[in-house]
Order: C-alpha cells, then structure tokens, then sequence
C-alpha cells in the first residue's frame, strides 16, 4: 500500500489531460459504431437520440445481474421506435465485432513489433508454458466471434427471430466494421498509453504491448459476465499483462486510475449527447415562438 500510495502521490497530470481528448472521442466513436450497424437495420433514428440511448445503457452493467446492460437497451430502443429483435441482433454484431477488433489488436500487440526485450521474455514464457492452450482459447473464440458477425449467420439469425431487416449487411460492410472498430481500438489504445505514462515513465517500445493489454483485459472483462463490468477481472488482467513492462505497484494504480478514466468517458458520452439535445429542443422551440409571433 506505501508502494501503491507514492505511485497515486506522483502522478503526471499532464499526461492524464492529454489523453482525456482522445478518450472522449473515441467513446462517442464507441456509440456511433453501434449506430453504423443499425442504420443497415433500421434507416430513420436520431444518432443523437441513439449515441444516448447507447451511453444510458452503458451505465447499466454496473448493475449486479446478468444481462442488465442488454435489457436496457432493448428497452431504450423500443421507445424510439426501434423494435427489441433490431436492437438484440444489432447488439449482438456490435459486442462480436469488438471482441473479434480488441483480439486482432492484441495480437499484434503480442508480436512484439518494436522489439522490447521485457515483452520478448513474457511471449517466451507464456509460449513455453501455455502455447498450446493459448492457441486453442484463441481459435475458439475467434470462431465463435466470427461466427456472430458473418452475413450468412447474421441473416440465418434474423430470419428465425422474425422482423429484422439483415439484407444490407454484406461482406464489403463487414469488412469496413472491422476495420473502423480495429483503428479505434488503436487511437484508444494510444490514448491508454498516454495514461500509462502519467503513473510511469513506460518506454515507447512497449506502446504496442501496452494497448494489447488494454484490449485484451477489456475483453476478458466482457467475457466474465457474473462481474458487473467486467469490474475486479478487467483490472486483474490487467495488473498481470502490465507488471511486465512496470513495477506491481504501479500496474495496479494504473489499472485503478484506468477504470475511473473509462467511466469517465462513458459518462462523457451521455452528459455530451444530453446536452446538445436539450440544446436543440430549446433551439427548436424558440424558433417555433417565433414563427408564431
């Protein structure tokens, strides 16, 4: 805990301001990535409205329980005309592709493309002692992932539970999902690292480790789905992954800094998106008193 306390007491603050603006943009990218697969299922919404709803719903896998977070934006939708069986199978393709991106970016991460020597001997010992197994979870749940965001299951999908209009998601869409939600995985990713560095002074060869982790742990988070947020395992990944490339000490300040950042801009989100609709209803109602008048 003293070791923990001096890490939280020297914290580099400007690194933490820096890192807030790529933050806030990529969550609303976050939002926005959900609206791009239900505009191939439902054409007329409100990104806005949407970009809120999506923020909303976030908040709710906070809340003990499965499955919270899924019902609430089932139920979201289904106030802006947006029917539950649309919402489900669009949140379906939405979680499968960000699992399928933040293992792709992992991945690479874990290539070890600069060369750190800290990261070099973590792969030799993981390959050495669970490349087998690491392989196989890997493939599996590649398989399974792929398996949710392929057109032909998508619209097998879509025609058992009825009502959901799959005919515009192609192969050609798929592969532009994949690729805007891998490069925001990356920019969030650079971001993290940014944070990083506020609790220590990482080298910029272990940037690619450091936003692997970042995906990775996330990803783990979501898959554990008795933890409200992935809350406790996430940052139990987290701590492992990073220890590597810092002392213990600071990966666990890093990984409890990390949680408030991103609720950070999950809060973001919903405050940014709540406002400029107030700001538009206000706007829309004064012009309305004074076509009136």
């Amino acid at each position: 805990l003293p070791e923990l306390g001096s890490y939280f007491e020297n914290i580099k603050v400007g690194w933490i301001i820096a890192s807030l603006p790529i933050l806030f943009v990529t969550f609303m990218l976050f939002a926005y990535g959900w609206s791009l697969i239900l505009k191939n299922m439902h054409a007329q919404f409100s990104l806005l409205k949407i970009i809120q709803l999506w923020a909303k719903a976030q908040l709710g896998k906070y809340i003990p329980g499965l499955g919270i977070h899924f019902v609430a934006r089932l139920e979201l939708s289904a106030s802006e005309g947006i029917t539950r069986r649309t919402a489900f199978l669009s949140t379906v393709i939405e979680m499968s592709l960000l699992l399928v991106t933040a293992g792709i970016v992992a991945l690479v991460a874990l290539t070890n493309v600069t060369g750190s020597k800290s990261v070099a001997v973590f792969i030799d010992d993981i390959s050495a002692d669970y490349g087998g197994l690491y392989i196989a979870v890997l493939t599996i749940g590649f398989l399974i992932a792929i398996l949710f965001i392929n057109p032909i299951p998508v619209r097998w999908i879509g025609e058992k539970i009825g009502g959901v209009d799959t005919t515009k998601f192609t192969y050609k869409w798929l592969i532009w999902l994949i690729a805007f939600n891998t490069m925001r995985w990356i920019v969030m990713g650079v971001g993290f690292f940014m944070l990083a560095k506020s609790v220590y002074p990482i080298g910029y060869a272990e940037m690619p480790f450091v936003m692997g982790a970042f995906t990775l742990s996330w990803a783990i988070g979501l898959l554990v789905v008795f933890s409200p947020g992935g809350i406790g395992v996430r940052e139990a990944i987290l701590v492992v992954l990073m220890e590597q490339v810092m002392p213990t000490g600071a990966a666990v300040a890093l990984a409890a800094l990390g949680r408030v950042w991103w609720v950070l801009g999950e809060l973001f989100v919903l405050f940014f998106s709540t406002t400029a609709l107030s700001f538009i209803k206000m706007n829309s109602l004064q012009s309305k008193k004074t076509n009136n008048q």
